[in-house]
């Protein structure tokens, strides 16, 4: 079988394809029957998520579907390259190559979450990869391959938004965007957009598509909660520079005080440095030996 015509012809149509209409391949792949209930369709998706979730590149569901079909005889196979053949003529060309949106990990954050919610399904987001996830809702639900404008609209959305804000938040400290999603998961304000455990090196990006999406929906709510948002940060910091200052603290008589001025003055040193200074001497004169050693 595995020399056969129609084999032949499967391995011919699947080499022109380019490497995003894998997805598709294997939702058609997936689906060798007309009619499915319901249950079927929610284990098939499980088992295309599990597939996607395994691969490192889409062009090894061709390997997949080949090995599959070198033990098939000619009419499953001609069955389906009919049935390829019907669902990527069914596939309206968008104007956007979404092959360009690979790397654009924001875009895919915020084109995924609004997709999701559109077609209501909540299985597909348990597919890892953004641009995986980004494709098979692009090219397997009709909702978005017959109509693909669908899709262009939310980049024309996505645009709107980068343009004004390239980031939401202008904090240089590399902790801000940790607190950000810790505070968004744990505040009711942000229940709708609470996300799972994702990779530290994603928070950036994670926390910027939440307020792309919430800019887009309606934009005095996006400057609500950025301003809570940006409030509740600068009250943490504050705190915290209280604390660091409170346990520094020391109160000193008048006369201290200016015999701790005219030593800054002379030794051209801060108060801290004159201070550890001082106290550096006591220590050595007082709890050290000659050879260094500690007394107490």
């Amino acid at each position: 079988m595995s020399n056969s015509s129609a084999l032949n012809d499967l391995k011919s149509y699947l080499a022109q394809l380019r490497e995003e209409d894998f997805i598709w391949v294997l939702y058609v792949f997936k689906r060798p029957d007309s009619y499915r209930n319901f249950d079927d369709e929610s284990h098939i998706i499980e088992t295309e998520i599990e597939i996607l979730n395994c691969i490192e590149k889409l062009k090894s569901i061709k390997k997949i579907v080949i090995d599959f079909f070198e033990k098939q005889d000619d009419r499953t196979i001609d069955d389906f390259l009919y049935d390829l053949k019907k669902h990527r003529s069914s596939i309206k060309s968008p104007i956007i190559e979404y092959s360009q949106m690979a790397g654009n990990q924001r875009f895919l954050n915020f084109a995924c979450e609004s997709m999701c919610s559109q077609i209501g399904e909540r299985k597909i987001r348990q597919i890892k990869n953004l641009y995986y996830k980004f494709l098979y809702m692009a090219y397997t639900f009709p909702y978005f391959y017959e109509k693909p404008r669908r899709v262009e609209d939310l980049y024309l959305d996505f645009d709107k938004v980068y343009s004004k804000f390239n980031t939401h938040f202008k904090f240089t400290d590399p902790d801000f965007f940790i607190w950000a999603k810790q505070y968004i998961n744990e505040n009711t304000d942000f229940h709708e957009y609470k996300k799972e455990s994702v990779d530290i090196s994603e928070y950036q990006t994670i926390i910027n598509s939440i307020f792309d999406l919430i800019y887009i929906e309606n934009e005095n709510i996006h400057y609500a909660l950025r301003k809570k948002l940006n409030n509740a940060w600068y009250q943490k910091m504050h705190r915290k520079e209280k604390k660091i200052k409170k346990e520094n603290y020391y109160a000193l008589t008048i006369k201290a005080k200016e015999a701790l001025k005219t030593l800054c003055f002379v030794n051209n040193q801060t108060e801290s440095q004159v201070i550890e200074g001082l106290i550096n001497k006591r220590y050595t004169e007082q709890c050290l030996t000659k050879n260094g050693n500690k007394i107490y």
